[in-house]
């Protein structure tokens, strides 16, 4: 069951881990699959297939018993893999903004933190 967002105001960010729903995968693909998938689920043209010139991330889980599934940028694909073994918000959210700088950073991880909780990824918080 994913979190609720009245559960986010005791949350402590800096020591935060996350635990996701048990059906959400990260796929590596090299192809344009989920641009076809997403077409076809609109119930528009799909592109022609195409091999990717650089490898991408398709983000897959359930909506309760609805399948879903997204692109995920490669810094999103990366921060979820670190969340993934553990690593804590606050120190994906220094990482980003050793990188980015501070206000950046922040949009970004805030960004999406607000895409995991709104698509229903993050199953606890503690």
């Amino acid at each position: 069951m994913p979190v609720a967002a009245a559960a986010l105001g005791g949350v402590d960010w800096e020591r935060a881990r996350f635990r996701f729903v048990p059906s959400m995968t990260l796929l590596p693909v090299t192809t344009n699959a989920a641009a076809l998938w997403q077409a076809l689920a609109a119930g528009a043209a799909p592109p022609p297939a195409a091999a990717l010139t650089q490898p991408a991330t398709v983000l897959f889980w359930r909506r309760g018993f609805h399948p879903s599934f997204r692109s995920a940028e490669r810094a999103e694909a990366e921060a979820l893999q670190q969340l993934l073994a553990g690593t804590c918000f606050g120190a994906l959210c220094d990482a980003l903004a050793a990188v980015e700088g501070a206000e950046q950073g922040a949009t970004i991880a805030g960004s999406w933190l607000g895409g995991w909780l709104r698509d229903g990824l993050i199953a606890e918080i503690f």
